[in-house]
């Protein structure tokens, strides 16, 4: 399962990008925050199929 189609994972990325980019005036917006996320989330599927776990593509 893609973590994009995990809602903890989702909420999780979010919360994580938001702290990353707390006090960034450049990116610290809802946009920001999202891209940040996304790519989190990418990296996540990209290590469960290193790992060889398979992943279904996002919903």
């Amino acid at each position: 399962m893609s973590a994009f189609n995990d809602p903890k994972l989702v909420a999780a990325a979010l919360q994580a990008a938001a702290t990353a980019l707390a006090g960034n005036e450049n990116y610290e917006t809802p946009r920001g925050i999202a891209e940040l996320a996304y790519e989190i989330l990418e990296e996540w599927d990209r290590l469960l199929i290193k790992h060889g776990i398979p992943v279904s593509p996002p919903h």
